[in-house]
């Protein structure tokens, strides 16, 4: 018996050594193989396979090292589960601050033109960007191994998260709408998240507990206390009726690509690749951008350093680095747990215009900063708690 693994006697009589660094250097290896061939592999599936060929081996084997062997495997199982919920929450921390970002980066670009167009012009920037990346990424297969009806989720997904969502929010400013009132109605998303979430996915695991309900009105109130002081009344039914559109778009664009998720794991297929989902996204937003932005706007900007800058930023951090961890994390967290973020994006936001744009820090913001990061612990640690499977 050595430090780091242990012998296993098999029905053959020979002799295995296994230890927990070899076991993920064979499940890695496996996965890199079955991934080359449009496969999914599952390392959880290869730790349960080696728990059942424990389990039935010959009399040989004494029970004492049947539950060694089945306490090795289960620290595996632990050890990459607490690996990867680091991960998770890094991951999170740099897609709030991303996604807050956009609000101030926007506030440069739209100085200088039309909105419409300033979406249209950073949408084809984002386009070109993906599809270099595309063309010189050997490792990137071709699109047409994605089936119609999951290019057409995905199409539509980027419509409604890209297209429909910012220029709902932007045309209810045009409205009369003031920023605060957008702002709040926008971090309302988790709320029509989690009441469609049931509905859309059809998952037990999707619906929210009684506890992250409790987590989600705290973040409705820690939006509250952050821009309290910033929300007035004002603007047309027209303005409310299109916010109201772009919290509703978002909410379906985010269970819709979870949806794709679920039903790739259910067939046993790996997930489509990430930067090609992006791409189509980018593409059905650009032309919706497009439209919007020639016939309204003409695609009048007066060009300076400073927009050009603002574009490149928007373009490649927010809409690809942003949007891609969005959807990235949709992959490992469920749609629930990840809208619950957004009632992060308000604190930050203002945080991140203090050194930018020298505005100024409220008490209501540091407030609401602590309510939100509470209200987020609570629905992410309920809903991890449903989902835990013991090994």
């Amino acid at each position: 018996m050595s430090d780091d693994g242990h012998v296993l006697r098999l029905n053959s009589g020979e002799s295995v050594f296994h230890s927990s660094f070899q076991l993920r250097q064979r499940n890695q290896r496996k996965a890199t193989r079955w991934q080359r061939t449009g496969r999914r592999y599952d390392t959880q599936t290869s730790t349960t396979a080696l728990r059942e060929r424990l389990l039935t081996t010959d009399d040989e084997v004494t029970s004492e090292h049947r539950s060694a062997d089945i306490l090795d495997v289960n620290q595996i199982s632990r050890n990459r589960t607490s690996s990867t919920t680091i991960w998770t929450i890094a991951l999170s921390g740099v897609f709030v601050l991303l996604w807050s970002s956009g609000w101030v980066g926007a506030k440069f670009g739209l100085g200088y033109s039309g909105p419409f167009t300033f979406l249209s012009i950073r949408y084809f920037l984002v386009v070109i960007a993906l599809s270099l990346f595309i063309a010189f990424l050997s490792t990137v297969k071709p699109l047409a191994r994605i089936s119609l009806p999951e290019l057409f989720d995905h199409a539509l997904v980027g419509l409604l998260s890209h297209g429909i969502y910012l220029a709902g929010s932007v045309g209810a400013m045009t409205f009369g709408a003031s920023a605060g009132m957008v702002a709040f109605l926008s971090a309302m998303q988790p709320l029509f998240t989690t009441l469609c979430a049931g509905w859309i996915l059809h998952e037990g695991t999707e619906r929210a507990s009684h506890l992250q309900w409790l987590g989600i009105a705290l973040g409705i109130l820690a939006v509250y206390v952050t821009l309290a002081s910033d929300i007035q009344g004002g603007g047309s039914g027209i303005a409310y009726l299109l916010l109201f559109i772009s919290v509703c778009s978002i909410s379906i664009a985010t269970l819709v690509d979870r949806r794709v998720t679920v039903r790739r794991k259910k067939l046993g297929l790996a997930p489509s690749q990430l930067i090609q989902i992006l791409w189509v996204h980018s593409t059905s937003a650009l032309l919706f951008f497009g439209i919007l932005g020639w016939f309204l706007e003409g695609f009048e900007a007066t060009w300076s350093r400073e927009y050009m800058l603002t574009l490149a930023y928007m373009a490649i951090v927010v809409s690809i680095a942003s949007y891609g961890l969005l959807y990235f994390l949709l992959r490992h967290m469920s749609a629930v747990n990840v809208s619950s973020l957004i009632y992060l994006t308000p604190p930050a936001t203002m945080l991140l215009a203090w050194p930018i744009l020298g505005e100024s820090i409220s008490l209501g913001g540091l407030i609401g900063l602590g309510i939100g990061g509470i209200a987020v612990v609570v629905v992410m640690a309920t809903g991890n708690n449903r989902k835990k499977v013991v090994v």
